[in-house]
């Protein structure tokens, strides 16, 4: 009996350290590679009742700007981005855990007039994409306010 006992202990134990190593968090790419990144594409929208913001950073050898995009996806402002926006964006990338989220796809039902958000992000050939209604990865407000932050500069959001 008592080997039973044993042997059963030992597959709860397995059992347990599996279904934490699958809970656990998958990076896809590494801080320092987003930190050194030269090719980075964040399109990141949020809405709720009353209003809607989309916006697209895209920082590569050619091109570092910010996009506003309003309905049907036309461009409603657009700007240059300078060192400090773009360290910010990677900074807000990397101390938010970002590159965790991928596969974040929930929904909490129980609210029908809340905040909804989608996150698509390339870095280099690395894709990263969540979205939720109500429903929000870990970090996501302070993430939400460091790129709310930077579009403010730009005094194009309320």
């Amino acid at each position: 009996m008592k080997k039973y006992y044993l042997i059963f202990i030992f597959l709860l134990i397995v059992m347990s350290i599996g279904f934490y190593l699958l809970k656990k968090e998958k990076v896809k790419i590494s801080d320092e590679e987003i930190l050194n990144s030269n090719n980075i594409v964040l399109m990141f929208r949020f809405s709720n009742m009353r209003s809607s913001y989309y916006y697209i950073f895209t920082i590569n050898e050619v091109e570092k700007s910010l996009k506003s995009l309003g309905y049907e996806d036309e461009v409603l402002f657009e700007t240059d981005l300078d060192n400090e926006d773009i360290s910010k964006i990677k900074n807000a990338i990397v101390s938010n855990r970002v590159n965790t989220w991928d596969g974040f796809d929930k929904a909490d039902n129980r609210v029908s007039d809340g905040e909804m958000f989608t996150l698509d992000l390339k870095i280099n050939d690395i894709k990263i994409y969540a979205n939720g209604s109500n429903s929000f990865p870990k970090n996501y407000r302070e993430f939400k306010n460091k790129i709310n932050e930077i579009i403010k500069k730009y005094d194009i959001i309320n």
